[in-house]
């Protein structure tokens, strides 16, 4: 598996459309491991979901998947992108007959989405988080493409 640099992840991301976008900034000098176990002795920053959180620019462990780390802005809430992109086209498209143009830019379906046909999980073509988040731009230049969100996996907030 390719290592993952953080250069090539983008220093900021907006995601989702309208009300709902989201702004995240990368956390400089902190990395997440994907699908972490416990197993390595290792001791994490923090741990939210299956990705955990160092500090440091990475390990030495190529077999893993690493990927940055960003803060939700205002907030600084930490947000560990999982490379699973969010598109959504408009109400009259089906979603799986432009699969053709989702792999011209760069992507492919991960996983389509019975409910809603407009609409599918998609992820870079190399499996890399960086590429998926380094061309989101590709996703949003497709025609009739209404929503573009960058999955991200935060720790669980309690309401007061």
């Amino acid at each position: 598996m390719a290592r993952h640099s953080k250069v090539d992840s983008p220093a900021e991301l907006a995601s989702g459309s309208g009300a709902t976008r989201t702004r995240f900034v990368q956390k400089r000098g902190y990395y997440a491991v994907h699908h972490w176990a416990e197993e390595r002795g290792e001791h994490p920053f923090l741990i939210v979901d299956d990705a955990a959180i160092f500090r440091g620019d990475g390990s030495a462990h190529a077999e893993r998947k690493e990927g940055p780390v960003y803060e939700v802005q205002p907030g600084g809430t930490p947000a560990v992108p999982t490379g699973r992109v969010f598109l959504r086209f408009a109400k009259h498209v089906d979603a799986e007959k432009r699969e053709d143009e989702i792999r011209k830019a760069g992507y492919r379906v991960v996983e389509k989405i019975k409910w809603a046909p407009q609409a599918v999980w998609v992820e870079a073509s190399s499996g890399e988080v960086a590429d998926s988040l380094r061309n989101l731009n590709k996703l949003e230049r497709i025609d009739d493409v209404e929503n573009v969100e960058a999955q991200m996996i935060m720790p669980a907030a309690t309401r007061v």
